[in-house]
C-alpha cells in the first residue's frame, strides 16, 4: 500500500510540473472558444487585371475599356488610378463600395455619363436583374476643373430637341451636338446624325474619340439580353485632319458619345 501510495505521489508531481512548463492562457481567452485571427484585407488589383474589363484601345491619351457585369454578381476590388469617364449601355441598378466610404447605390438609365475622380478604389455590385455594361474610359492626363451639364446623352440630345436655344449646343445641317461635359482638357458631346447628314468636329487639330452607342444592340443575341457581347470594339480614335466628319449612311439616325481632347487648350 505503501508502495502504491509513493508512486500516485510522484505521478502528481510530474503532472503538476508539465502543467507549469506549458505558457500561460490568455486573459482574454476563453474556454472551450477557438481564438481565430483577424482576417487580412482583401488585394486590390489594377483595372487592366480585373477580368470583367476589356481593354480595347489604348494610347497617350486614354485607356479604353467595353465592361461587363453579370446580373447579381461584382467586381474585383480594383483601382483606378487617373480620373475616368463611363458610359452606360441599357439601364442598370448598382452598388458602388468605394474604399473607405459608405456604400452607394444607384440607378443608372440608359446612355449615363459619369465621371470620376482617381485615384479611386471600389468594388461594383449588379443588384437588378439585367448586366451592368458600360465603356470606361481611363483619362492618363491632368484633367483640371470639371463641369457638367448633363446626366446622359439621351438627356442632352432630348433637351436639345425641346430648346432651340439651350446653352452648349451646336446645330448642323442634320445634325446635333451637345456637351455633356467638360474638364480643362476634355470634352463628352452628345451628337446625334440623321441619315444622309454628317457632323463635322469644330475645331480638327483635336484628337477625338468615338463610341458608336448604337452598336451594342447590334450585337445583342435574340431573346438573349443578358448574354455578354463585349468586347465588339465600339471606339474609333481620330487623329489631327485637315477635316474630322462622319457621315452616317445609314437609313435610321445615329448616336454617338465623342470625347474631345483640346490638344492646343481651346
Amino acid at each position: 500500500m505503501m508502495r502504491k501510495s509513493f508512486y500516485v505521489l510522484i505521478a502528481t508531481i510530474l503532472f503538476l510540473g508539465v502543467l507549469a512548463a506549458l505558457p500561460p492562457t490568455p486573459a482574454s481567452a476563453k474556454p472551450g472558444i477557438a481564438q481565430s485571427a483577424a482576417p487580412a484585407p482583401t488585394a486590390s488589383v489594377p483595372m487592366s487585371e480585373e477580368h470583367h474589363h476589356h481593354l480595347v484601345l489604348a494610347n497617350q491619351f486614354i485607356k479604353a475599356y467595353e465592361v461587363e457585369v453579370p446580373a447579381h454578381e461584382s467586381t474585383l476590388l480594383h483601382h483606378h488610378d487617373q480620373d475616368y469617364v463611363y458610359i452606360v449601355f441599357g439601364e442598370a441598378d448598382i452598388t458602388n463600395a468605394v474604399q473607405g466610404k459608405p456604400e452607394i447605390k444607384a440607378h443608372l438609365a440608359d446612355s449615363t455619363v459619369n465621371y470620376a475622380r482617381g485615384p479611386l478604389t471600389h468594388v461594383a455590385h449588379v443588384d437588378g436583374n439585367t448586366i451592368f455594361r458600360n465603356i470606361t474610359v481611363q483619362l492618363l492626363q491632368p484633367q483640371g476643373e470639371l463641369k457638367t451639364y448633363f446626366p446622359s446623352v439621351l438627356a442632352a440630345l432630348d433637351a436639345a430637341n425641346k430648346d432651340p436655344n439651350a446653352k452648349n449646343v451646336r446645330r448642323l445641317k442634320g445634325a446635333t451636338e451637345v456637351v455633356v461635359l467638360e474638364t480643362d482638357v476634355m470634352r463628352a458631346l452628345a451628337v446625334n446624325v440623321q441619315p444622309g447628314a454628317a457632323w463635322r468636329a469644330l475645331n480638327s487639330q483635336h484628337t477625338y474619340l468615338a463610341i458608336w452607342i448604337d452598336r451594342w444592340r447590334e450585337r445583342l443575341h435574340p431573346g438573349k439580353p443578358n448574354a455578354e457581347i463585349f468586347p465588339i470594339q465600339m471606339e474609333s480614335w481620330f487623329t489631327p485632319t485637315d477635316e474630322t466628319s462622319i457621315r452616317n449612311s445609314m437609313p435610321t439616325p445615329m448616336t454617338i458619345l465623342i470625347l474631345d481632347f483640346k490638344n492646343d487648350g481651346n
